[in-house]
């Protein structure tokens, strides 16, 4: 068994602090729900959103809307082929699930794996980072901020773009 090179590594570590800052922002009061409507209606990626603030948190720079490109291209794949099929069934058994035990533990066990699969989309995030150039750091609000303009541009109102800004970036500059 070979042991993992210190490029794995790393981006195994940069993967689990994404995973950690993605789990304690998503639980801040109104960012699922904006990240869920940005995903539903504007076919945007969660976990692409959170890395715009993951990375200006960690003090990395901001996406400019090439970096934003090539991300949701490495991100596209595995959105299409696990996840969205994933988050579909899931979403399907709801109003079974209100009846019936069995399925409702089907549908719990789907939440689960799509749990597990949004882990292995933030890695691949993370393993294609060193592939995109960052614009260098000008603070961390600012970073997070030109990262949101670029990956989700117009499809954030103002007043819902300075909400998710600030849960994505509390406890920063």
């Amino acid at each position: 068994m070979n042991s993992p090179s210190a490029a794995e590594a790393e981006a195994d570590e940069l993967a689990a602090s994404f995973w950690d800052y993605s789990l304690d922002v998503y639980a801040r009061p109104g960012v699922a729900d904006s990240c869920l409507r940005l995903q539903d209606e504007a076919g945007l990626d969660v976990n692409l959103l959170l890395l715009c603030g993951w990375l200006a948190m960690r003090g990395r720079g901001s996406l400019d809307a090439a970096a934003a490109r090539h991300l949701e291209s490495a991100a596209a794949p595995w959105r299409h082929a696990v996840l969205a099929p994933l988050r579909a069934a899931r979403r399907r058994l709801k109003p079974a699930a209100a009846h019936d035990a069995r399925v409702a533990a089907l549908r719990r066990r789907l939440a689960e794996l799509e749990l597990r699969a949004e882990r292995v989309a933030q890695a691949l995030l993370v393993r294609a980072l060193p592939a995109v150039r960052l614009v260098p750091p000008r603070g961390r609000r600012a970073d997070a901020a030109a990262s949101l303009a670029a990956y989700a541009g117009a499809a954030l109102a103002a007043d819902e773009r300075e909400s998710l800004l600030n849960a994505l970036t509390a406890g920063g500059d």
